[in-house]
């Protein structure tokens, strides 16, 4: 294990964060009509509800569940650095930082720039697709992998994904794991930023922390991933992460909204941004 080398000595970084960023949590029992165990719409049992007092009547029939209307927003507690443990020698410890959806992208983009001292990018290269496993022709993977970092350290480009070890994402990270090792990346020259749903990230409670001072480390076990859940494991090789927080669990896609927004505020909003070019599976 070895730090990113970031000074997180005088605490500003945990100040601002916990002073500045908050994540959300399901305050109001809203039956999901489709399911047969009287889940709530935000994902949650119904067990989960009643141990955090919360009124539960799964006869009734709710509205629509909104994160707006039905969570509570509480100070972050999770944030710092990944080591992951269990997936061999190299591999940096990840900055992340758990943030609810609808987080001021001021506030964001101080922290990948003051915080966590990221480099202007004078280009995003947006990497979408599905967490599902699919077949890609050897060719046409090694033509991706060596095309991909190629333009992200020559243009000086951020590589955004949806941070999981899964699908296309997954294929990006080993990407940047072989391109770092045959050409000795300098630190900082190759940022790879996931972006993923906080409520679907297995084994998140590692990222878990207390009170206000962050985790340095969070040690993310791979042995402790499930892998016959909904969840998704986050993928080592990225090297910075944000955990988009909606309130729900086991529910995709709540990143989506902040992910598109973020790009647009990085390309049309920031200087040396020239254009932001997005690949997909």
């Amino acid at each position: 294990m070895y730090s990113t080398g970031l000074d997180f000595g005088s605490g500003e970084i945990a100040k601002f964060i916990s002073s500045k960023i908050v994540q959300r949590e399901c305050k109001q029992y809203a039956r999901n009509g489709k399911s047969t165990s009287n889940v709530c719409k935000c994902g949650r049992e119904v067990q989960w509800h009643t141990d955090k007092s919360l009124e539960c009547n799964p006869d009734t029939d709710h509205d629509d569940w909104k994160p707006k209307t039905h969570t509570k927003t509480m100070n972050c507690d999770s944030f710092g650095e990944i080591f992951f443990r269990g997936v061999g020698h190299g591999t940096r410890n990840s900055p992340y930082v758990r943030l609810a959806s609808d987080t001021d992208l001021d506030d964001v983009w101080k922290i990948l720039t003051n915080s966590w001292h990221l480099p202007i990018p004078k280009l995003l290269i947006s990497v979408t697709g599905g967490a599902k496993y699919f077949e890609m022709k050897p060719r046409l993977k090694d033509m991706l992998k060596q095309g991909l970092c190629h333009a992200a350290t020559s243009t000086g480009a951020w590589i955004i994904t949806g941070g999981t070890g899964t699908g296309i994402m997954q294929i990006v990270g080993e990407a940047i794991h072989e391109y770092t090792m045959a050409h000795d990346v300098q630190d900082q020259k190759l940022v790879a930023l996931g972006i993923a749903t906080w409520g679907i990230i297995s084994n998140r409670s590692a990222l878990v922390g207390k009170g206000d001072k962050g985790l340095f480390p969070a040690t993310y076990a791979i042995k402790d991933v499930q892998a016959d859940t909904r969840e998704a494991p986050l993928d080592h090789n990225h090297t910075h992460f944000i955990l988009v927080d909606n309130g729900t669990e086991n529910i995709y896609g709540g990143e989506i909204e902040f992910r598109t927004a973020l790009e647009s505020y990085i390309s049309t909003g920031v200087t040396g941004v020239a254009q932001n070019q997005s690949k997909s599976d």
